[in-house]
């Protein structure tokens, strides 16, 4: 039994869904980077298809803004 047919994503509720939509347009985007805020979520992967994952705060740094 997959992990889909054990309802996996029911587990995961919203969140799993709107995760994904933001990895898949990323992708299509050709995206530089994705900014997350959740510490256990997206930024659990690191990069997706070669896209890094990053904190806000790195994302600011690398735009050469800063941030307190």
């Amino acid at each position: 039994m997959t992990s889909l047919e054990q309802g996996a994503p029911d587990q995961l509720g919203d969140r799993w869904l709107a995760d994904n939509l933001i990895l898949v347009m990323a992708l299509a985007g050709r995206a530089e980077r994705i900014v997350s805020g959740a510490r256990a979520g997206m930024l659990s992967l690191q990069a997706v298809s070669g896209i890094p994952v990053v904190i806000a705060r790195e994302a600011l740094g690398r735009l050469g803004v800063a941030h307190e």
